[in-house]
């Protein structure tokens, strides 16, 4: 299997994370009414991230995930700002992994990438966002991150409910993805054809088997 790589996007990456965007809501949000999954289609995620690429703010990171030559998926790193949150200096924004790609390292990686980017700027603890019907949601629990607020946020007038979650000290958090990336990279395991996204059987975070997989939320 090619090297699974999390690499600071540019101009030329818009368009395929435009792509991936719009796949990875599709797939893991049939839970949201129709109606909004049709507007976040692929010219409203283009101008988001061109418009972000050409005047990214201070601290903040968009990057794209390769295998080889092929984008698999995306994520993006930034400062928190979230009135909710007001003991979060970081927010993991956005961490997205095409479907057949889940279980592999790309999401652990993508996590660890965003987490010691925003550390290096000094913005600890870090916070996510995460759709209380997103079934990732237990992922990030087994990971140590911590529920602290259930809020609704309107999205295009649609009320969707989302949890909170504050980071863990990251020296374990480092030590769990890492230990992730290890197993996932060391098994060699390959893309999917298909995958089942629920909520059964995710094991313990402290064992070697964790299913690695992330989609939060960007509205």
């Amino acid at each position: 299997m090619k090297t699974i790589q999390v690499i600071p996007a540019t101009i030329h990456d818009v368009t395929e994370i435009a792509r991936i965007h719009v796949d990875c809501w599709q797939n893991c949000y049939g839970f949201l009414p129709s109606e909004l999954l049709s507007r976040r289609n692929k010219a409203f995620r283009l101008a988001q991230w061109s418009q972000w690429i050409k005047s990214p703010g201070l601290a903040e990171r968009l990057y794209v995930i390769r295998s080889g030559q092929s984008g698999i998926g995306f994520c993006f790193a930034k400062p928190c700002d979230d009135k909710d949150a007001p003991d979060g200096a970081g927010e993991l924004h956005a961490g997205y992994v095409l479907p057949k790609w889940r279980g592999t390292s790309a999401g652990p990686k993508l996590m660890l990438t965003m987490a010691q980017f925003l550390e290096q700027h000094h913005k600890i603890p870090l916070i996510i966002w995460v759709f209380r019907q997103n079934p990732m949601r237990i992922w990030y629990a087994q990971l140590g991150w911590k529920k602290f607020i259930e809020r609704s946020r309107t999205i295009d007038g649609i009320e969707v409910a989302e949890y909170g979650y504050i980071s863990p000290p990251l020296q374990q958090l480092y030590h769990r993805l890492n230990v992730m990336i290890e197993n996932c990279d060391g098994r060699g395991v390959v893309p999917r054809r298909k995958r089942s996204y629920r909520l059964a059987h995710l094991p313990d975070p402290a064992g070697s088997g964790i299913t690695p997989e992330t989609n939060q939320r960007t509205p």
